[in-house]
């Protein structure tokens, strides 16, 4: 983010939880089958539990997934897992105090740790998200793997993206997924093991002699534009069908703008059939311009 801080979309400007509703149901007419809340940090939006519940009754629908810095889990996991929520990915970059708060700004790891006991406790799957930094958490990756046995949770390693804010900081910090791959083999033998549903962004791993999974996304490294089957709607109501879209069309304006909710799937459907294939312009720490992703705007 920003050092100066950002500035907050006026409440008017993004989806109503009615909104993003109906928005859902037209993608589950279209074949959509999981749809995942993220941001920013979604918890803070007051109320998350009855939009998961909304989504739940919609038909075709088969999995919410919440993704979350955790630090306000704790106390929502309950009413998150009555509401249909069995998966949660928790963004969480390092497992010391002192590199936690470097990294956050904040110091709210104890949390973090409740809000990942309370999710198990509810029965929810639960993976962290490691974003690999070289200089930073490089030394926590085999730490990361048995703090996730110990849990029975899994974990995934996801290389540093430049965006907009960042580009010097990727070029000094970035690290491939080959070479954290290399670095958890010397301590544990993981065996390749085939995606599971709606993961085709990743490569996974199981640690062998555990129940556990690693996964490893390489997005600047090794692109997987081609296998990518996801889609994302900005809190304003902008679709963008790859990560590093900056355009996009605006669903929100169509639906306060009186189009039917069929007019609406053929913007999608063309949307989604005009998207590229390749790799999005600006992915490789090394390569010309800096990529105009605004990643406290995209979510994670």
């Amino acid at each position: 983010m920003p050092g100066e801080g950002v500035s907050f979309i006026a409440h008017g400007h993004i989806l109503r939880y009615e909104e993003i509703v109906r928005i859902a149901g037209i993608f589950a007419r279209l074949g959509i089958r999981k749809v995942r809340i993220t941001g920013g940090e979604p918890l803070v939006r007051k109320g998350l539990p009855f939009l998961f519940e909304k989504l739940g009754r919609i038909s075709g629908i088969d999995e919410l997934t919440l993704t979350t810095n955790g630090t306000l889990l704790a106390p929502v996991t309950g009413r998150l897992g009555d509401a249909g929520v069995k998966r949660v990915n928790i963004s969480l970059d390092s497992l010391e105090n002192a590199c936690y708060r470097l990294i956050t700004g904040f110091d709210r790891l104890r949390d973090v740790h409740e809000g990942i006991d309370k999710a198990i406790e509810a029965g929810m799957a639960v993976k962290l998200n490691v974003v690999a930094m070289r200089g930073i958490n490089d030394g926590e990756f085999v730490s990361f793997v048995r703090f996730a046995i110990d849990r029975s949770i899994d974990v995934r390693f996801i290389e540093l993206m430049r965006g907009r804010y960042n580009g010097d900081f990727v070029r000094d910090r970035f690290l491939s997924s080959e070479e954290v791959y290399r670095r958890l083999c010397g301590e544990f033998t993981l065996i390749p093991v085939s995606p599971s549903y709606g993961s085709t962004t990743e490569k996974s791993y199981s640690v062998s002699g555990t129940a556990v999974r690693v996964g490893l996304i390489s997005g600047v490294s090794d692109p997987f534009c081609g296998r990518c089957n996801k889609v994302r709607l900005m809190s304003q109501g902008v679709l963008k069908t790859c990560l590093f879209d900056t355009g996009g069309i605006n669903l929100r304006d169509m639906l306060r703008g009186g189009l039917s909710e069929e007019e609406i799937e053929e913007k999608i459907k063309k949307a989604v059939e005009g998207r590229s294939e390749g790799p999005a312009q600006g992915k490789n720490p090394e390569g010309p311009g800096e990529s105009e992703l605004v990643m406290h705007r995209t979510g994670g």
